[in-house]
């Protein structure tokens, strides 16, 4: 049923590419002989097939894509240079908006799923923590892999030891206080008392021992003040930590930033709070008098870490900083724990790994790598916290900033996979898309919506490339006419579209037979 879903979504897409040539050809009044979603099998019928007007629409066996199909597609020497039946014949910015007609759909379509999503689900507002971490992805083969652990799995325990949220910071800290294979120092990460964000190499006596004396700090970082509100007004500096409001602090709080919201929400309007903060390492208490909109005026990150009282040696890590990484490992994140665990097999014993899979829990025992991983990426099991909008704008302005943001993670993927930066085992085909698209859609709507989002982006980016065979080599074309003042000779853009083409399908034959390969693997 997953499968399915996948290659519906992947359908929608094709069709609204398709639609958008179509309709742009329909409105500048270029006929269109054929309307296609998907591509022909040998000789085989279509589907279904029907006329719309002079346009016979198709659906065609091979979901890979689709085409619209123009009287330039016709093998003809005595063409008349001044039909306008014929698309060539158009006027360059005319054939630019036909072509680019199916970029554009894909982007309108995704922007209206990512208005849809945040109506539907709401507005993002702060996020939950829960026990344990989430696999985001399994790399083939890994031990995970071979195990049976699988993508949007809750990793819940390691070797009976639970991966809490409020596990105990300094008991971490200690754990993680070892130096990497070959090294004799650790990387820590700390705030200062200046709230400036510093990494420095620390290096550990003989007995790979670092001495400090710590305290838990866990509440709510000031990134920046909003002037002439409470929180400016009261005295709050940007780099405060929030620790506690009213006598309730933030050491049990799931979602730091909705507690917050609640604590506020409770006292009356323009009553005096007090504010417990942390500033320079030292604790103070500031008072505050709410207005109205029950704020505080402050831009917040949730921030969970250790204060420094004192350590053996205070010119490498300063008294009253907070350590909040060792060795790029979160103190408040459960996975830094669970790479603890895992990296205790290095030796090659079994270790036990509990996972919970749609409500069920299940055990998996695998053995670690040499490097005592297994192959799993993963993050803090974290659920989004959602409100209703506040008004009919708002989804709109949270659309186009996540359609912004996804848009640059993808192209910066897309840079790294043609300057050789990913490599091609990282790299999957149809195959696997709707494979990892059935899993998403097992874990859940959200990620479903964000899921048709990326793919329709993905096309939007990869038909402007200039590339043959590709709306983007199309376009770029038309740009060179423009420069030149003339077309490209016919026999000169066929071959580049052709060479573009042959190119295009030995890459995707690539990638199917590797994705039947990988597949192949993983059920054998």
């Amino acid at each position: 049923m997953n499968i399915l879903t996948v290659i519906l979504i992947i359908g929608i897409l094709v069709f609204v590419h398709e639609l958008g040539h179509f309709l742009a050809a329909k409105w500048l009044k270029v006929p269109v002989k054929i309307f296609s979603i998907g591509f022909p099998l040998g000789n085989l019928p279509p589907l279904i097939k029907f006329n719309w007007q002079e346009t016979e629409c198709q659906l065609n066996y091979l979901p890979l894509g689709g085409f619209c199909a123009f009287m330039d597609d016709e093998k003809t020497e005595d063409k008349d240079p001044n039909d306008m039946n014929y698309l060539s014949n158009r006027k360059i910015w005319e054939r630019f908006v036909v072509i680019s007609g199916g970029v554009v759909f894909n982007f309108i379509f995704a922007l209206f799923i990512a208005v849809v999503m945040y109506f539907y689900l709401g507005i993002p507002e702060g996020r939950e923590f829960s026990d344990g971490v989430t696999v985001i992805d399994v790399k083939n083969g890994s031990p995970a892999d071979k195990a049976g652990i699988k993508s949007f799995d809750t990793i819940v325990e390691v070797d009976k030891v639970p991966l809490m949220f409020n596990s105990d910071m300094n008991a971490l800290f200690q754990k993680l206080l070892k130096p990497e294979e070959g090294k004799k120092s650790v990387e820590l990460t700390y705030i200062s008392t200046s709230g400036e964000e510093l990494k420095k190499e620390i290096e550990l006596n003989k007995k790979n021992e670092f001495k400090t004396e710590t305290q838990d700090v866990v509440g709510i970082y000031v990134k920046n003040i909003i002037q002439g509100k409470v929180g400016e007004k009261a005295g709050i500096l940007k780099n405060d930590i929030i620790t506690e409001i009213s006598g309730k602090n933030f050491k049990d709080a799931r979602n730091p930033e909705g507690h917050l919201r609640e604590i506020l929400a409770a006292e009356k309007s323009g009553s005096e709070i007090n504010i417990n903060i942390v500033r320079n390492g030292e604790n103070k208490i500031i008072k505050a008098n709410l207005e109205n909109d029950k704020k505080l005026g402050v831009s917040i990150e949730f921030i969970k870490g250790l204060l420094i009282k004192s350590s053996e040696n205070e010119s490498l890590l300063p008294k009253n900083s907070i350590v909040i990484e060792v060795n790029k490992n979160a103190l408040f994140d459960t996975s830094s724990l669970m790479k603890t665990l895992i990296g205790k097999h290095k030796d090659g014993s079994v270790a036990e790994v509990v996972v919970k899979r749609g409500g069920e829990l299940k055990t998996f025992q695998l053995t670690p790598e040499k490097e005592g991983v297994i192959g799993v990426n993963i993050y803090p099991a974290v659920e989004e916290v959602t409100r209703k909008p506040n008004s009919i704008t708002e989804p709109f302005v949270h659309a186009g900033s996540f359609i912004f943001s996804t848009t640059v993670l993808l192209s910066d993927a897309l840079l790294k996979m043609f300057t050789g930066n990913v490599s091609a085992s990282e790299i999957g085909g149809p195959i696997m898309v709707v494979a990892k698209g059935a899993e998403i859609a097992q874990a859940g709507i959200s990620k479903l919506f964000k899921f048709t989002i990326m793919i329709s982006i993905e096309l939007v980016i990869l038909n402007v490339i200039p590339l043959p065979a590709v709306d983007g080599g199309h376009l770029f074309l038309l740009i060179i006419e423009k420069i030149r003042g003339r077309k490209l000779p016919r026999q000169i853009e066929e071959k580049i579209h052709y060479t573009g083409l042959l190119l295009l399908l030995g890459l995707g034959v690539f990638l199917i037979l590797k994705d039947v390969l990988t597949l192949s693997k993983l059920i054998g």
